[in-house]
C-alpha cells in the first residue's frame, strides 16, 4: 500500500509517517520499479502499536526498543513513565489551586497566587487598578530576586498590609500617591510620606532588617529600575522621603537599643 493509503488506515498524516521514518521508528521500505514505496501490514501494525504508546505517554526515542522487544517491555520504562505522569498531575493539580484561587478572589491573573487574597482585599477597600497593577509587577520582580525566605516575609508583609488595622491606610495612601501630579505642592508630598513610612516603619520592625535583602548586582537593580520609568518626579520624591524617613528611624531605633544596653565591664566570665 503507499503511504497515503497507510496513514489512512492507521489514522496518522503522511506527515507522522515521515517523522516516525526519520527518527527510526518505522522502517522506509525499499522503493518499486514504478519510483513509489509500498507498504506492507506490518508497517500498519507497527504504527497502531507506536499510537498506543504515545497515548500512554512514552516518548519517541523510547519507543523502537519496545517495539522490538520480544513480547515484553523493560520495567524500568515504565516505572519512569509512571513517576512523570504522577509529576505531571501533581503539577496540573497545584495549577488548578492556584487558578481557584485567582478566580475566587478576582484577582490579576498573573499575580503570585500566594498574594491573592491580600491584594484582593486592598483593592476592594479602594486600591486603584494602576496601582494593583504596578504592585503586580514589582511582586513578580521581588519573588524573583529575594529567594524563599524572602518570598515569606513578602506574604507576611501583604498580610499585615492588608489586615483590617491596616488595609483602608495602605488604600488611601496609596490612592493618594498615584493621584500626585504637577500641581501637587512640597507639604503635599511631605504629609504623603509621613503617612506611608508611618505605615511601613513598624511592619520592616516586625519583619525585620533581612527581610528582603537582594544581591547588589544588575537585576537588583531592576525594581527600581521598573518602578522609576512609570512614575511621575512627585511620585519618584514620595518614595525617596519615605526611604530617608525609614532609614532615619532604624538609626534612632538602633541608637537607642546601645544606650539601653547594659556595660560591658571588659571582665571574662569564669568558666
Amino acid at each position: 500500500m503507499r503511504s497515503s493509503e497507510l496513514a489512512r488506515l492507521a489514522g496518522v498524516t503522511v506527515r507522522t509517517l515521515r517523522h516516525y521514518q526519520q527518527i527510526g521508528v518505522l522502517p522506509e521500505p525499499e522503493r518499486s520499479s514504478n519510483g513509489y514505496r509500498d507498504y506492507d501490514v506490518h508497517a500498519l501494525v507497527r504504527i497502531l502499536r507506536v499510537r498506543r504508546l504515545v497515548a500512554l505517554g512514552v516518548p519517541l526515542g523510547d519507543i523502537p526498543p519496545i517495539l522490538d522487544a520480544a513480547g515484553h517491555t523493560r520495567p524500568e520504562i515504565l516505572n519512569a513513565l509512571d513517576t512523570e505522569l504522577a509529576q505531571q498531575i501533581e503539577r496540573l493539580t497545584r495549577q488548578r489551586e492556584m487558578l481557584a484561587l485567582l478566580r475566587q478572589h478576582g484577582t490579576l491573573p498573573d499575580l503570585p497566587p500566594e498574594l491573592a487574597p491580600f491584594h484582593a482585599i486592598l483593592q476592594q477597600v479602594g486600591l486603584p487598578s494602576e496601582v494593583a497593577a504596578l504592585d503586580r509587577d514589582q511582586a513578580l520582580l521581588l519573588t524573583q530576586l529575594i529567594g524563599e525566605e524572602g518570598a515569606r516575609s513578602l506574604i507576611r508583609a501583604y498580610e499585615r498590609l492588608s489586615d483590617s488595622g491596616h488595609a483602608n491606610a495602605t488604600a488611601e495612601s496609596l490612592a493618594a500617591w498615584a493621584a500626585l501630579g504637577g500641581d501637587s505642592t512640597d507639604d503635599d508630598i511631605e504629609a504623603l510620606a509621613q503617612r506611608l513610612a508611618a505605615i511601613y516603619r513598624p511592619l520592616l520592625n516586625e519583619l525585620g532588617d533581612s527581610t528582603f535583602s537582594v544581591p547588589v548586582d544588575r537585576s537588583a537593580h531592576a525594581l527600581a529600575e521598573h518602578a522609576y520609568d512609570l512614575l511621575n518626579p512627585q511620585q519618584r520624591r514620595v518614595l525617596e522621603l519615605v526611604e530617608v524617613k525609614l532609614a532615619a528611624a532604624k538609626r534612632l531605633c538602633h541608637s537607642q537599643e546601645i544606650q539601653h544596653a547594659p556595660p560591658h565591664t571588659g571582665e571574662r566570665t569564669p568558666p
